[in-house]
């Protein structure tokens, strides 16, 4: 049951990462660097731990990996999450003034 959870987990954070670089394109610069941070930010952190993870549960990657590599790309990948959301707030800020 876990794996299918993990699967499904993976499938739906790339998909949503996908989507954002799809929106990104469609963005004017101040956005799209934004989004393009912002998806960056959910490979790294979301997409990248479920698929982690998916691996693990079927055991093409020790837990041993899984458990040194995961902070890691969860802290990279909130920092990039969080530089994002930053862009974003300026080009708010920017529209509303």
């Amino acid at each position: 049951m876990i794996e299918i959870l993990n699967l499904l987990s993976a499938i739906s954070a790339i998909a949503s990462t996908v989507y954002l670089f799809i929106v990104a394109n469609k963005c004017a610069k101040g956005l799209h660097t934004s989004a393009v941070l912002l998806a960056t930010g959910v490979l790294v952190s979301v997409a990248l731990h479920s698929l982690a993870e998916f691996l693990e549960a079927y055991g093409f990657l020790s837990e041993n990996i899984l458990f040194n590599v995961m902070p890691i790309l969860v802290l990279i990948g909130s920092i990039i999450l969080l530089i994002g959301t930053y862009y974003f707030f300026r080009v708010i800020k920017g529209v509303n003034n």
